[in-house]
């Protein structure tokens, strides 16, 4: 096609009747104003025969502007050219309109809009994204964006995670295996401006795909599977029909769901709920008179979250001046009598540093330390570790125990006298029902690079026998 001439035709122009006698020079006149929906059929099918169409087109910018397409498509569009000006913008309005076009990163997009009128020909976007200022970059080229009815992210959400779970917040910067991320750590991603920016952009159809960069394989990029891309943020941009507002939202509304919490704090769905009920509880004594297991139902629905939580006075992403919800255990001597021990029973606690944990057990009562029945502790093979490590010797009623062993224990391989306070840490688990033992790098180059033929895949083989091994002597 490329070699063909592009136009040829063997039928003369259909004209309506009457016209006959207008002269010739009119009727070509005519022919390129772009105003009769007659002539613009006729385009548009000649367009259609000429121009690729219903397929993903990669658009990147060079460094002087031009846009960067196939050259047979070029020459048609007169793209770098002074072409009719009407045959011109139709062509390209065509053109990118009946194509989904794919932009390597939020660079070119945002440099799409910028230098072209493109913000009224795409209708189906794909771009990827890979930071913080990715997303910004993306939000300012999708405000310009009039006719936008689909939208694909490339993203990797570990990675957006990660930047976002800051020391400060009592998170732990570490790239995390995706099946490792709960729901409660998946919320702090909603700490991202970028995303709440782009969560008031309306869109009919939204999708998060694994990000790609110069074809590398996207096996373990992308959305977090159920996570707050996909339940969250995807919904919240998505309309119905093909009405679009690009206004922005001067406060994000998170979508409720039912067990979906921040670490002690909650979203919005749950703060109402709290707020609701107390005004309730307050002026109806009727409450008391349910029986104790509805009681209870109501206490779980309200402090049982979704996912482990990690003790911090923080307040809760997108949440602003939202209270804990264990204000509920305010509300009366008998709520707090029947309800407190929910919390610390039902909830699996995270530390990602030892002195989270020493501190937690330092203000919390004898009472609710010995209520703690799942608890997950980031280890560090240092004399604050082994000071933690006595910390959970007084959890009496602990059950289940998870320790996340720090990569210098696992990698480089070393003896087992490496890993210090074993007669503590056996002790330990010889008393709870449930252990584990891994490593993050361990898992998350597990879950990576496992199906794959990876020159590093004897180092992982090694390390999960390290793992493997220390928590069977621990268990031993």
């Amino acid at each position: 096609m490329a070699n063909a001439p592009i136009f040829r035709y063997s039928r003369r122009l259909p004209v309506s009747e009457g016209v006959g006698s207008v002269p010739t020079s009119a009727v070509v006149k005519r022919f390129f104003t772009f105003k009769d929906p007659d002539v613009m059929g006729i385009w548009e099918r000649i367009l259609a025969f000429a121009l690729p169409k219903n397929t993903a087109v990669v658009i990147t910018l060079h460094s002087s502007g031009e846009i960067n397409i196939l050259p047979n498509v070029a020459g048609l569009l007169h793209l770098h050219g002074s072409p009719t000006d009407g045959l011109h913008l139709f062509g390209l309005k065509f053109y990118f309109g009946s194509n989904t076009i794919c932009f390597p990163s939020a660079s070119h997009f945002g440099s799409f809009t910028a230098v072209t009128d493109g913000g009224n020909w795409l209708k189906r976007v794909q771009v990827n994204l890979e930071y913080e200022g990715d997303i910004r970059v993306a939000v300012v080229a999708l405000e310009r964006c009039t006719v936008l009815e689909e939208l694909e992210i490339g993203i990797y959400e570990a990675v957006l995670l990660r930047d976002q779970c800051s020391v400060n917040h009592g998170y732990i910067k570490v790239l995390m295996c995706p099946p490792n991320i709960d729901k409660q750590l998946n919320m702090a991603i909603l700490r991202s401006e970028g995303l709440q920016r782009l969560m008031a952009i309306k869109i009919p159809k939204v999708t998060f795909i694994p990000y790609s960069r110069d074809g590398a394989d996207t096996a373990s990029t992308g959305p977090i599977p159920g996570g707050i891309l996909e339940t969250v943020v995807a919904k919240a941009m998505m309309t119905i029909g093909s009405t679009r507002s690009l206004k922005r939202a001067s406060s994000v509304t998170i979508p409720s769901s039912k067990r979906i919490r921040t670490n002690e704090d909650t979203v919005a769905s749950a703060q109402s709920m709290v707020s609701t009920q107390t005004t309730a509880l307050d002026v109806s004594p009727c409450f008391f008179k349910l029986p104790a297991e509805i009681r209870n139902t109501i206490y779980e629905y309200i402090l049982a979250v979704d996912g482990k939580v990690n003790p911090t006075n923080l307040r809760p992403p997108v949440t602003p001046g939202k209270a804990s919800v264990l204000c509920l255990l305010s509300v009366s001597k008998q709520i707090h009598h029947e309800a407190k021990g929910i919390f610390y029973r039902d909830n699996a606690f995270v530390f990602y540093y030892p002195a989270q944990l020493i501190t937690f057990l330092h203000f919390i009562s004898r009472e609710r330390t010995n209520m703690i029945r799942d608890v997950t502790l980031w280890h560090r093979d240092d004399s604050e570790g082994g000071l933690s490590i006595m910390s959970l010797q007084q959890l009496a009623g602990l059950r289940k125990l998870e320790l996340v062993l720090e990569d210098s224990v696992v990698w480089p391989l070393t003896e087992y006298h490496s890993l210090r306070g074993v007669p503590e840490l056996k002790s330990l688990v010889r008393n709870v029902v449930e252990f584990k033992l891994r490593n993050q790098w361990v898992d998350l180059s597990t879950y990576a690079w496992q199906c794959r033929n990876s020159p590093i895949l004897p180092y992982i083989r090694q390390g999960q026998t390290r793992v493997k091994e220390l928590e069977d002597m621990l268990k031993g």
